[in-house]
C-alpha cells in the first residue's frame, strides 16, 4: 500500500500512525522489509517497483527528502539499485523511510506522490483519529488491528472516503463499492450504485393539481 509503482497511486499510503509500544517493533520489520526490494526497470525479474513517471515529481519528491533532512529527521534510505550502472537512464529513486517523524511535519501533511513514507508513533487511538482527520485531504485509509469490532468502530470516525481494514491495496478494492474522496480529493463517486448516478440525467415530472 506504500510503494506500489513507486507510491504514485492516488489512494497510496501518505503516513503511518503506530501505538507508541510497537513503535520499535513494527519500525525494525518495516525497514527490514523494505531493505529487500529491487528498483529498476519494471520488465526486470526480481525489480519491486520501477522510476518516478517524470521529472518534475522526481525533483519535488527528492527536494521534500532534502527538505525533510535538513529538519533533523531521521530518514533512512533503503532498498538496491537493480543496475547501478544504468541507474541515471530513468528517475528512478530507492524507499525512503522516515522514522520518528512529526505529525505537523511537511512530509506528514503532503501528499508525497513518491516512495517515501513517514511513520509516526501515537499514545492512544483518539490521538491517531485526530491525527488523520487532521489533513485537507480524504481519499483512502486502513485501520490494522487483530479486533475486527474495534476496527469498524475506528474506521467509522476516519473522515475518508474508503477505509480499510487489515489491508490496503488495489486487491482490496470492491467495484460493487463507491470509490472517491472527501475534502481536497476529487469530487463524486466512481463504482458501485453511486457510481452510476454521474451517467443518469434525472427527469421531475410536476403535475399540477
Amino acid at each position: 500500500g506504500v510503494f506500489t509503482r513507486s507510491g504514485q497511486i492516488c489512494f497510496a499510503v501518505k503516513r503511518i500512525y503506530i501505538p507508541q509500544s510497537m513503535e520499535r517493533d513494527f519500525t525494525e520489520a518495516l525497514i527490514s522489509r523494505v531493505q529487500e526490494y529491487r528498483v529498476g526497470h519494471g520488465l526486470r525479474e526480481g525489480v519491486a517497483f520501477g522510476p518516478m513517471n517524470n521529472k518534475m515529481q522526481f525533483d519535488k519528491v527528492n527536494e521534500l527528502i532534502a527538505s525533510t533532512r535538513d529538519t533533523g529527521a531521521d530518514i533512512v534510505e533503503l532498498g538496491t539499485k537493480d543496475e547501478a550502472t544504468n541507474w541515471d537512464n530513468g528517475y528512478y529513486m530507492l524507499p525512503h523511510v522516515v522514522r520518528n517523524a512529526e505529525h505537523s511535519s511537511q512530509i506528514a501533511t503532503c501528499e508525497q506522490f513518491g516512495p517515501v513514507i513517514p511513520l509516526i508513533s501515537y499514545p492512544s487511538v483518539d490521538q491517531a483519529v485526530e491525527w488523520a482527520n487532521d489533513s485537507e485531504y480524504g481519499l483512502g485509509s486502513s485501520v490494522w488491528t487483530s479486533d475486527p469490532e474495534e476496527g469498524f468502530a475506528v474506521a467509522n470516525r476516519i473522515d475518508s472516503g474508503s477505509t480499510f481494514i487489515n489491508s490496503h491495496a488495489f486487491e482490496s478494492l470492491d467495484l460493487r463499492m463507491p470509490f472517491g474522496g472527501i475534502k481536497h480529493s476529487g469530487l463524486g463517486r466512481e463504482f458501485g450504485e453511486a457510481g452510476m448516478r454521474s451517467y443518469v440525467e434525472e427527469h421531475a415530472v410536476r403535475l399540477l393539481k
